[in-house]
């Protein structure tokens, strides 16, 4: 009697092991989109004109998984291109774009089947709690590209491994957008290097001589039509700082023409082919006939500016 007892409890646990063993063995994973988010980017002043400054944002997506933790593998397809050749477009016009796993990486994400291991996201899903996971969306700098909203959409399949292969369980669409301000840039040249910004060019003829010219050159950046605007303090007249009677006329050439009257402002209109384009506008100042002018100093104030149309 003895040995019998000693054996039905050994057996009893073993098929409970057997059993418990089988349940686990069965049950799959089932792993779902949680969320993913679109991807908006507003670009900093300048890169509508070819800034070398690239544009990265995080994008998150969320999975869960209704049975215990499993393994996630997560590829993406642009619908676009693939890895290097991936465009947001605005009508006919394309901005390059890149799908990265680290926001100082040069691996691009790929999708299954194919892809490199450092091509796709993988990690461990969560049972019934959301696990987030995190790519980046980069747009490199130097692209000309004209005013709008540019969008590509995004294929993202999440897979499982069965038996050593990856198997399709969610798949989800996502936005991605970038959006390009009208923008222009005025820089001048007179002597020296180009600058830019709110600066103040000084032309000194010296001591004025009838027929002196002097040239300044206007560089404008744009990806939009522009207007630059020159008017004239005091209506094209250099005057005597001390004696506001005496003037001497002078006349200037803008773009090439010679406005027939400075008593307004003078407006040159520009408009770029394709993105952002570069065009230089000279200006060249003649003095008139300084024949019975007062001895002193003469001057004349000149304002340009440039605005997007």
């Amino acid at each position: 009697m003895k040995p019998r007892s000693t054996l039905q409890p050994g057996l009893v646990v073993c098929i409970a092991c057997l059993i418990l063993s089988l349940s686990q063995a069965a049950l799959p994973c089932d792993i779902r989109v949680a969320f993913a988010e679109n991807a908006q980017l507003s670009p900093a002043r300048g890169f509508g004109l070819s800034s070398s400054t690239s544009v990265i944002t995080p994008v998150r997506i969320g999975l869960i998984s209704q049975q215990p933790a499993c393994t996630a593998i997560i590829g993406f397809v642009s619908r676009s291109g693939t890895i290097g050749n991936r465009y947001m477009t605005s009508g006919t016009e394309q901005l390059a774009y890149r799908l990265l796993s680290r926001p100082s990486g040069t691996q691009e994400l790929a999708d299954l089947p194919g892809a490199q291991d450092d091509a796709v996201l993988r990690g461990i899903v969560n049972a019934r709690q959301t696990t987030v996971f995190q790519y980046y969306l980069m747009v490199p700098g130097k692209q000309a590209a004209s005013p709008g909203t540019y969008r590509d959409r995004i294929e993202i399949s999440v897979y499982t491994e069965t038996n050593g292969s990856p198997q399709l369980t969610a798949a989800h669409t996502v936005e991605v957008a970038l959006t390009v301000r009208p923008e222009v840039k005025l820089q001048m040249q007179s002597g020296g290097g180009l600058g830019s910004g709110p600066d103040v060019h000084v032309v000194d003829f010296g001591e004025l001589q009838t027929g002196e010219q002097a040239e300044l050159r206007m560089q404008v950046i744009a990806n939009v039509a522009f207007a630059i605007t020159v008017s004239s303090e005091n209506g094209g007249e250099l005057r005597h700082v001390s004696e506001p009677q005496a003037v001497i006329p002078y006349t200037v050439q803008v773009g090439g023409s010679t406005p027939a009257d400075w008593r307004r402002p003078v407006t040159l209109v520009g408009l770029p082919t394709s993105g952002s384009r570069v065009s230089f506008f000279p200006l060249v100042i003649t003095v008139g006939s300084v024949e019975y002018s007062l001895a002193g100093l003469y001057r004349d104030r000149l304002l340009v500016t440039i605005q997007a149309q």
